[in-house]
């Protein structure tokens, strides 16, 4: 028995050595930047995936067990978050027969908000993603940070 369990620990100490760690920021990269024009402004995620992975969209079929991205805003008084824009992902149906939506390589995400304030202030917030590589393996969702200047209206 002893024997056994050593053989299975050794090769259980193997896999955890051996095994590559695979990082969201070595995957998915994010710059944020604010469009503002008067009272209407736009939280703005431009993002690249490497090839063979990909992230689910914001909008994800009904009944889909996956993970949406999504671009959240902190609460604020001085601004109001409304809709996300995203570019037409890819749909399929998948081998066990679940609708899946997600995007690759280079998008932009989009977060309208609007403005009522009478001084300049922050808006900050998160974009949360799942990523997935083209196997169907998923790493733990993640979030990136965003503090971005906005002005007064």
């Amino acid at each position: 028995m002893k024997k056994y369990l050593s053989i299975t620990l050794f090769f259980l100490l193997q896999n955890i050595l051996f095994a590559q760690i695979i990082n969201h920021e070595d995957v998915v990269k994010v710059k944020f930047s604010l469009e503002q024009k008067d009272s209407v402004a736009f939280v703005v995620a431009k993002i690249n995936i490497i090839p063979n992975w990909h992230i689910n969209s914001f909008k994800l079929p009904k009944d889909s067990y996956a993970i949406a991205s999504e671009i959240k805003i902190n609460p604020n008084k001085n601004c109001q978050a409304k809709e996300i824009t995203e570019p037409r992902p890819i749909q399929f149906t998948d081998e066990l027969g679940d609708k899946q939506s997600h995007h690759k390589g280079s998008l932009v995400m989009k977060r309208k908000i609007l403005i009522n304030s009478a001084n300049d202030f922050k808006v900050a917030g998160v974009f949360s993603f799942q990523v997935c590589d083209e196997a169907g393996k998923c790493l733990l969702p993640y979030e990136y940070n965003f503090s971005l200047n906005a002005k007064a209206f």
